[in-house]
């Protein structure tokens, strides 16, 4: 399709609203593809034209912002339609992954919002309120979450919407803008936060459940309690937080997006999380008019853009609803705003065509970045600078603070090059015993046995305590009283066991039965493993669980499903979100394993749909211990000369054929979870781990991901020492 837009071409649609068509398109100049808005009036009057040239200049100033889209270019098209170009964006939108994924866990939510709330307060700082934050407004770039779809937005100084006239998607809109006031800094908090509340429930606070007018959303806005996000896995402070973001006065809520940002880093800093930084442009500098400039400052912002922060001055949205249903045909412009909650949010591209005239564009000015360390502080009012006059921006923690140059952290993209280290964070081992369940495939390979034995030593010295071990394979019965003899032999005979229920990766093993018929235990019937999970995790303090799986993924899966019960009132997920700290796999090859293997990993290939499950829905950090890692680290030989005929794992190592050594694949996962990196025998690559319909692993690399990898540091044979000597160590009776 041919736009008219000259250095455009192939276009064809990829998402159709209200207002405007967004097109994909190729830009053969620059070898790439962009994203094209166009409206979809036929023409505009002239205040429209420059309303609309102001408002991209706006944004344009704006997209420096490592959180907000980027804008190419606009212009007009053969027809007079104007047109914005973008950077194409595949990932889709927040609400795209919300429908396909489920919710999102808490501290990944978090790391979202602090990226918008840098985003929001360098819009405010310009002027502009968004009016329209939504998970479909929220875009999924390989850079982060970027707020898009600045449409409805108003700059300050610009033309207004009148007041009375609701221009925003009622299901995220402030009980204010549903009344008919001017959409304010205050106004977008509460928009943000409803996104917040969708990050966890998968829909808006108090959006219709059922196919009902929009009449009761409304009425559910303005006078019910948002739900309950503890019952979702989301930590007290957190879901105290964000029922502030909704209060339905705007003087209760957080005052400006920096504080909420801050806010937010606090909470991150309190449960002992990796913190991103919050980065904030000091001013920004905004036309007015083609040919005046003038400094914007949050508290200098006219009202019918941004709060007057110290006005004590009572809000129109003190207004009953009814007053709203029946006053002055409110409730008609209203619906008449409504066709924009249909959109579905495609945002991206970039450019190309003719630039409107602008003003000379200003100075570069530094970001603000929040950095992580930054310790809790209390939030200050910013000072009132009139309009036109040079201020100081908004005072940070320190005047170090206000000039620190942005960090590449917040904006690096996906890369074919390793983002690796010891302190990301996914890793850190805090000095503490490290809460294990294991998850494993005892009976399909012998160094599952061996990795048991590894824990059970870690336990020994203090480093770790077994909560419960978990069997991944189905069709064998010896192997919950294999696990049980072995847990016998190292004096934990009362550990928990679960064997996972319904269909499952199965196979004859040939040594569970033997151990199971040669070795003491006393197990009778294992529990269902997901039932079990529940039981363990309920009991835990919040955080405090690693989860170590070396076998298939199908409990996971199966976890993450589970509906609430008896023992717990969350979800699965909800569960996972609220009790697990990290979880570390053994699965998968690394950065890619058809580079590495030609295929897929056993651990995945086995059971692939609950793989791709476990590793996307996974709601908390989860660190991959590769088949790369493990099979170069022989390990086990000394299990036959340095351990008694009574010891099972020696006895298990025989019977499998392993007199000598054998790759470490679980062994190193176990020791990885435990040991973190602070010993220097591994650190992690950040990113992304994605699993193939196959079951072969992808790993995108970037600094702020959720997922890692291991890679050795130290020299294989100092790991195998460390291992061996693990391996055969008495019980400590």
């Amino acid at each position: 399709m041919d736009l008219g837009i000259p250095g455009l071409e192939d276009a064809t649609p990829v998402g159709q609203g209200a207002f405007a068509t967004v097109y994909k398109a190729r830009q053969p100049a620059f070898a790439r593809t962009v994203a094209v808005k166009v409206l979809t009036a036929a023409s505009l009057d002239e205040e429209s034209r420059l309303r609309f040239t102001r408002e991209l200049h706006a944004l344009g100033l704006l997209s420096e912002h490592p959180a907000i889209v980027t804008v190419h270019d606009t212009g007009f098209t053969a027809e007079g339609r104007p047109y914005l170009t973008m950077a194409f964006v595949d990932e889709g939108t927040l609400a795209d992954r919300l429908r396909d994924r489920g919710p999102v866990s808490w501290p990944e939510a978090v790391d979202i919002l602090i990226r918008l709330a840098g985003a929001l307060e360098t819009a405010h700082r310009s002027g502009i309120i968004h009016r329209d934050i939504k998970p479909a407004n929220v875009l999924l770039s390989h850079y982060g979450a970027q707020l898009s779809d600045f449409g409805i937005a108003r700059v300050a100084g610009g033309p207004e919407t009148r007041t009375g006239v609701v221009v925003a998607s009622i299901a995220h809109a402030s009980p204010e803008v549903l009344n008919g006031d001017r959409p304010t800094v205050r106004a977008d908090i509460y928009s943000l936060g409803s996104t917040a509340y969708a990050m966890f429930l998968g829909r808006s606070p108090f959006e219709r459940v059922t196919d009902e007018s929009i009449i009761p959303v409304m009425l559910r806005i303005q006078a019910d309690e948002p739900p309950d996000l503890r019952h979702h896995g989301v930590p007290d402070d957190l879901a105290a937080l964000l029922v502030q973001t909704l209060a339905k006065d705007p003087a209760d809520r957080p005052q400006s997006a920096l504080e909420l940002g801050q806010r937010l880093q606090d909470v991150l800093r309190g449960h002992s999380r990796r913190v991103p930084e919050l980065i904030v442009a000091p001013e920004i500098i905004t036309n007015t008019t083609a040919d005046e400039t003038r400094e914007v400052k949050p508290s200098a912002i006219e009202d019918g853009s941004a709060v007057d922060q110290g006005s004590d001055r009572p809000t129109r949205s003190r207004r009953r609803v009814a007053g709203f249903l029946v006053g002055g045909g409110l409730l008609v412009t209203a619906l008449a705003g409504v066709a924009l909650a249909t959109r579905n949010g495609a945002e991206g591209g970039e450019s190309g065509g003719s630039t409107p005239p602008t003003a000379e564009p200003p100075p570069a000015t530094e970001p603000v970045v929040v950095p992580p360390d930054t310790e809790p502080r209390t939030t200050q009012e910013p000072d009132v600078a009139p309009p036109g006059t040079a201020s100081t921006p908004v005072t940070q923690a320190s005047a170090a603070t206000t000039t620190a140059p942005p960090s590449t952290a917040a904006v690096v993209p996906i890369s074919d090059e390793p983002v690796c280290g010891p302190g990301t964070g996914l890793l850190a081992a805090d000095g503490e015993p490290v809460r294990v369940i294991l998850d494993t495939g005892v009976g399909l390979g012998i160094d599952d046995v061996g990795a048991l034995a590894v824990l059970h030593a870690l336990a020994d010295t203090g480093e770790a305590e077994i909560l419960a071990v978990m069997v991944s394979v189905g069709g064998d019965p010896g192997s919950g009283r294999a696990i049980d003899a072995i847990n016998t032999y190292y004096l934990r005979p009362d550990l928990p066991i679960g064997v996972v229920s319904g269909p499952a990766p199965s196979g004859p093993s040939p040594y569970t039965a033997l151990l199971a018929t040669t070795f003491p235990n006393d197990l009778a019937t294992a529990a269902p493993a997901v039932d079990l999970y529940r039981e363990v995790l309920a009991g835990q303090p919040d955080g405090s669980v690693t989860v170590v799986s070396i076998g298939f993924l199908t409990n996971l899966a199966e976890l993450l499903a589970s509906p609430p019960d008896d023992v717990s009132g969350l979800t699965g997920q909800g569960l996972v979100a609220a009790k697990v700290s990290r979880w570390v796999a053994m699965g998968g090859a690394y950065p890619d394993s058809a580079d590495v293997l030609g295929n897929a990993e056993f651990n995945m290939a086995r059971d692939v749909p609950a793989a791709q499950s476990a590793v996307s829905g996974w709601p908390t950090p989860a660190v991959f211990s590769g088949f790369e890692v493990g099979n170069e680290i022989p390990t086990g030989a000394s299990l036959q000369t340095a351990t008694p005929p009574a010891n099972p794992v020696r006895e298990g190592y025989r019977l499998w054929g392993a007199t000598g050594n054998v790759p470490s694949f679980d062994l190193t996962a176990v020791l990885a979870a435990v040991r973190g990196t602070a010993d220097g025998a591994f650190e992690v690559c950040t990113g992304r781990n994605i699993v193939g319909s196959g079951g072969s692993t992808t790993f995108e690399h970037r600094r702020d991901g959720q997922h890692g990898y291991l890679r050795t540091v130290a020299p294989s044979a100092e790991i195998a020492a460390t291992l061996d000597a693990l391996l055969i160590a008495p019980p400590a009776g």
